[in-house]
């Protein structure tokens, strides 16, 4: 709270509304700004509360993260509501408490069943969960999603890396490995007895094997690591 932004206005009426500034920033390139507002998620770096409502919610002895997006939900009225944070749990619900906006998602990263938004496939199933679009890299995950969260599926690749220019280059001789590899958390706990370290490991070993097979013949690997 206390390192968080401070708005001390009610929010506007907006068409639509970004749910999580994450990626915010590509959506912003098709819809015009003075259409749109963008709900802070709770993330420790770019929370933004609205403290009007924060007040509102006090007086009515109901405050808690719940109704606090339930009332600026009902302030803004949007009539779409989009998200690039697919593995958000509560974008899921956001049909049960504001029924008049069109909702969507958009897949942003790959899925799995290990850690991720699949693995509690059993736990969403039940809870009748609803999004009206589900824009996704590719029929699998849209089958995946399909099987605890019902929505109009659209596969379009990854929305994120078609936003990116491509240059065309002339003969490429070397080799460029994409990794997921973050320093940061690797001791960070994706199991009960598994880290992220333990998860890389294998990774680890493949590049080791194949710098020695391209050294060998001349030729050199580059690496490009994920981006946080």
């Amino acid at each position: 709270f206390f390192k968080s932004k401070k708005i001390w206005k009610l929010p506007e009426e907006k068409k639509v509304l970004i749910y999580d500034n994450s990626y915010s920033n590509i959506l912003l390139r098709y819809i015009k700004k003075k259409d749109v507002d963008i709900f802070h998620n709770y993330r420790a770096n770019n929370l933004v509360l609205n403290i009007v409502i924060i007040l509102k919610l006090i007086l009515k002895g109901k405050l808690n993260f719940f109704n606090y997006k339930k009332e600026y939900l009902n302030y803004v009225k949007p009539k779409f509501i989009i998200t690039l944070i697919d593995n958000n749990y509560f974008f899921y619900n956001i049909k049960k408490i504001y029924p008049k906006a069109k909702t969507i998602f958009i897949q942003n990263a790959h899925r799995m069943k290990m850690s991720d938004v699949f693995s509690k496939e059993i736990f969403l199933k039940k809870q009748k969960l609803k999004v009206d679009h589900m824009f996704v890299f590719n029929k699998f995950v849209g089958k995946q999603y399909n099987k605890f969260i019902k929505g109009n599926i659209h596969e379009i690749g990854s929305f994120i890396s078609n936003n990116k220019r491509i240059i065309a280059n002339t003969k490429v001789r070397e080799f460029l490995y994409i990794s997921n590899y973050k320093a940061n958390e690797l001791h960070e706990k994706i199991l009960p007895h598994r880290t992220w370290k333990d998860y890389f490991s294998t990774e680890e070993k493949l590049l080791k094997n194949l710098n020695i097979y391209l050294t060998e013949r001349k030729k050199k690997i580059h690496i490009l690591g994920a981006s946080r």
